[in-house]
C-alpha cells in the first residue's frame, strides 16, 4: 500500500496545480489552490520552534469569536435576562468622602447666601442649612517629601553692623528636617520595599532631591526611639498561638560585624520573617543578623510566659538539626 502522504517541492506542487487548471473547472482549480496554499502555511507554522496547537488552530479555523453563552443561552431565561449585565461586585466604583478619614477638609460657605436670607427662586421662602453638605473629592499630585523655603528678613545697622534676622515662623523651629521626614522615608523603605536611591531619584525628578544618605541616617538615628515599641511587639509575639517562620539570604555590605564570631566563623546573613497571630490581632517582625530562622524563633520563645499552652509552628521542613532538639519541646511543628 502506498503511503498516505506525499513530499512535494515548490515547484512540483505548482506543477500539479498547473495541470488541475488545464483539466479541472475554474471553481474546482480555485479550490485546489486554497487546499495547497492552506497545507503549505500549517506545514511552515510547525515547522516553526514555540507555536502552540492553539496557534495552529487559529491559522486553521480562524480565531473564535463567539462564546457559548452568546450562541445558546441558558435553558428558561429569556433573550434579556441572559444578556442582563452581573451586578459589580461590593468594594468597586467611587469611593465616598468616608473612605478619606485622613484628607485635609475644607468648610466652604456660599458666596451669594447665609442661613436666613431670602429664596432667590421662592419670593416667600427663605433657605436654611440642609444639614448634610454637598460633598466633592479632589486629589492633588505632591512629592512625599516636601520642602518649604522660608526667605527670614534680614537688617543689618549702618552704624554697629549688627544684624537683624526675622525668627522662623510659629511652629516651624530651626531644625531642617521635620520628624515626618524619617517617618516617610522609612515607610516607603520598609513599608512598600522602594529601596533610598529610587526614591531619591523619584524626590530629585520632583525638583525636592532628597539624598539617599540623608534618608539612611535619618531613619538610623529616629529607630532609636522605636525601641521601646519594637520591644513590646516581641513579647507580644512570644505569647501568640500561632507563629509563621521563614528566613532567606540576605547581603548587608558594610555590616560586617553581623558575622559571627567564634572558632567557625559563619559567612551568611540571613532575614528572618516571623509572624505571630493572636486571635484576629498579627505582628510582622523582620530581624536580619547571622542567625537562622529557628535561632530567632528560640531567642523570641524566652520571653513566652510560664503556663501557657505550646504554640503552634508553621514553617518548611528546613529548620537546623542543631536547633531543632532545643526549640522541639517548646512547639507544635507543623510543616
Amino acid at each position: 500500500m502506498e503511503d498516505r502522504f506525499k513530499n512535494m517541492s515548490h515547484e512540483e506542487v505548482i506543477a500539479f496545480l498547473t495541470r488541475i487548471d488545464a483539466v479541472a473547472a475554474p471553481d474546482d482549480a480555485a479550490t485546489a489552490r486554497s487546499m495547497a496554499a492552506t497545507i503549505r502555511c500549517l506545514t511552515e507554522a510547525l515547522r516553526t520552534k514555540g507555536i502552540s496547537l492553539q496557534r495552529v488552530q487559529a491559522i486553521a479555523f480562524g480565531a473564535p469569536t463567539e462564546t457559548t453563552k452568546n450562541v445558546c443561552p441558558p435553558k428558561g431565561l429569556g433573550a434579556r435576562e441572559a444578556a442582563k449585565p452581573k451586578e459589580p461586585k461590593p468594594g468597586h466604583g467611587p469611593k465616598g468622602s468616608k473612605a478619606f478619614p485622613f484628607a485635609e477638609r475644607i468648610k466652604v460657605p456660599h458666596p451669594d447666601l447665609k442661613p436666613g436670607d431670602c429664596c432667590p427662586d421662592c419670593p416667600k421662602g427663605h433657605v436654611y442649612p440642609k444639614g448634610k453638605p454637598a460633598m466633592m473629592v479632589r486629589f492633588v499630585g505632591m512629592a512625599p517629601v516636601a520642602a518649604t523655603v522660608y526667605e527670614r528678613e534680614t537688617l543689618r545697622c549702618n552704624a554697629c553692623g549688627e544684624v537683624y534676622t526675622a525668627p522662623p515662623p510659629a511652629g516651624v523651629g530651626l531644625r531642617k528636617y521635620d520628624e515626618t521626614v524619617p517617618a516617610m522615608a522609612a515607610l516607603f523603605r520598609f513599608g512598600t520595599g522602594l529601596p533610598y536611591f529610587r526614591f531619591a531619584h523619584f524626590q530629585e525628578t520632583l525638583g525636592v532631591p532628597l539624598p539617599a544618605s540623608t534618608m539612611n541616617g535619618l531613619v538610623m538615628k529616629a529607630a532609636d526611639l522605636l525601641d521601646p515599641a519594637l520591644n513590646a511587639l516581641m513579647k507580644y509575639a512570644a505569647q501568640c498561638e500561632l507563629i509563621h517562620q521563614d528566613d532567606t539570604v540576605m547581603k548587608i555590605l558594610d555590616r560586617p560585624e553581623l558575622r559571627m564570631r567564634g572558632k567557625k566563623e559563619r559567612k551568611g546573613v540571613y532575614t528572618t520573617g516571623l509572624i505571630a497571630k493572636l486571635g484576629e490581632n498579627r505582628v510582622a517582625l523582620f530581624i536580619t543578623g547571622m542567625q537562622h530562622a529557628g535561632e530567632n524563633l528560640a531567642d523570641l520563645l524566652n520571653q513566652r510566659l510560664a503556663g501557657l499552652p505550646k504554640p503552634i509552628q508553621m514553617c518548611d521542613a528546613c529548620v537546623p538539626r542543631r536547633r531543632r532538639k532545643e526549640i522541639s519541646d517548646d512547639l507544635l511543628n507543623a510543616a
